[in-house]
């Protein structure tokens, strides 16, 4: 410990390579970098020791035992990495990906019925522009030969022409 002191007279100081130096309460120690010193006697200050950090969850380190912690410097501790609680992985409901709602697989609607289907409050659906339909398909008419048939949507055909 190479250390200076300036001793009062009352000091006894031995000069071997363990020194031991019995100080006063005015006695100003000028310490080297390595060594810590506490200024007074009567004040001790360790802010290490009241300070717990816990680098794991079952091991609390105390810093004086162990090793020298110093809770800034070497353990960064944020509450994310203790406590992971997110709500998007304890409780995965996005109404999105969960429930996959398409109006066209739940809502089966054939237009032929005339039903008038509004899957969604912005579109409306007619059974007119969904389905294109030919009145061949829908009304089967084995006409005469002076039967004229037009082939409209209204077909009006009298049963007296069908004969």
């Amino acid at each position: 410990m190479n250390a200076k002191v300036t001793p009062n007279t009352d000091n006894k100081v031995t000069s071997d390579r363990d020194t031991k130096v019995t100080l006063d309460r005015d006695t100003k120690v000028t310490p080297d970098r390595n060594t810590n010193v506490t200024p007074d006697r009567d004040t001790k200050v360790t802010p290490d020791k009241d300070i717990k950090v816990t680098l794991d969850r079952d091991n609390e380190v105390f810093p004086g035992r162990n090793a020298k912690v110093t809770p800034d410097r070497d353990t960064k501790v944020t509450p994310d990495r203790d406590i992971k609680v997110t709500p998007d992985r304890d409780t995965k409901v996005t109404p999105d990906r969960d429930i996959k709602v398409t109006p066209d697989r739940d809502i089966k609607v054939t237009p032929d019925r005339d039903t008038k289907v509004t899957p969604d409050r912005d579109t409306k659906v007619t059974p007119d522009r969904d389905t294109k339909v030919t009145p061949d398909r829908d009304t089967k008419v084995t006409p005469d030969r002076d039967t004229k048939v037009t082939p409209d949507r209204d077909t009006k055909v009298t049963p007296e022409l069908l004969h």
